[in-house]
C-alpha cells in the first residue's frame, strides 16, 4: 500500500510507515526543519515518530556511535575525526550528513574549519520520547 503527497510518498517500511521521496531518496537525506514539509497530509502523530526514527536510524551505525562518543568529549573538526576513525573522509562526510540531518549534531564554522559538537536539545528530547515508556 503506497499513499502519495505530491513528490513524497508513504510507505509501508518494517511495518511502520515511512516517506520517501518518489525518486527513491530517503527522507533522513534531508534536514530535520523540512520533515514538517515533507509530512503535509501526514498526521501530527506520525510526524513525531517519522523524526524519532530518523534520530534512531542516525545512531545505528556503529562508527557513527564512535563518532557522537567522540564528540562527548570534545568539539572536533573533520581532520582531527578523520585522525581518530579508521576510514576515509568520504566515508566521514557521509556519516557527518546523516547525524547533522538528524539533528543529532551541530557544526559552526571557525575561519576555514568547520568544528562539530554535539547537540544537547536532541538528547534531552529523546530521553524524554524514551521515558515515557519506562
Amino acid at each position: 500500500m503506497q499513499k502519495a503527497f505530491g513528490r513524497f510518498s508513504i510507505e509501508p517500511v518494517y511495518g511502520l510507515y515511512g516517506i520517501r521521496k518518489a525518486r527513491g531518496f530517503d527522507v533522513y537525506d534531508l534536514p530535520v526543519k523540512d520533515s514538517s514539509c515533507l509530512c503535509k497530509g501526514v498526521k501530527s502523530m506520525n510526524k513525531k515518530y517519522i523524526v524519532q526514527a530518523r534520530v534512531f536510524k542516525a545512531m545505528s551505525d556503529e562508527n557513527r556511535l564512535k563518532i557522537l562518543e567522540l564528540l562527548h568529549e570534545k568539539d572536533y573538526n573533520a581532520s582531527e575525526l578523520l585522525e581518530e576513525m579508521n576510514f576515509g573522509q568520504s566515508t566521514l562526510s557521509h556519516h557527518m550528513r546523516i547525524l547533522l540531518s538528524a539533528g543529532i549534531i551541530q557544526s559552526r564554522k571557525n575561519g576555514k574549519w568547520t568544528y562539530y559538537s554535539l547537540q544537547k536539545d536532541a538528547y534531552e528530547d529523546m530521553i524524554a520520547w524514551m521515558q515515557q515508556y519506562l
